[in-house]
């Protein structure tokens, strides 16, 4: 993977997300930048969309104490999807 895949995710799209091939780095999560290696994260999409039309998804890591919840605005969905995509071509997992 050559690009650097960014997606702005939250209510107020103040989380951005940035996958490189090897990193997920989400900024704006925490008070602190968080990078999981990719083959850490386990992905998951919410299987119904949201009444405003947005989409809720979901990352697992065993280096976080919890799972990350992002919700993203119906406009960026298409753009989380590609980052997913790229995610689990480079190996991450689902649950």
């Amino acid at each position: 993977m050559s690009d650097t895949i960014e997606v702005m995710a939250g209510p107020k799209a103040n989380v951005k997300c940035t996958f490189d091939g090897e990193t997920l780095e989400l900024v704006g999560y925490t008070a602190e930048i968080v990078r999981l290696p990719v083959a850490d994260v386990n992905v998951k999409r919410k299987k119904r969309p949201e009444k405003d039309g947005g989409q809720v998804f979901y990352f697992l890591s065993r280096l976080l104490t919890s799972r990350v919840e992002l919700y993203l605005q119906p406009a960026a969905v298409a753009d989380m999807d590609t980052l997913v995509d790229a995610l689990l071509a480079a190996g991450a997992g689902t649950f």
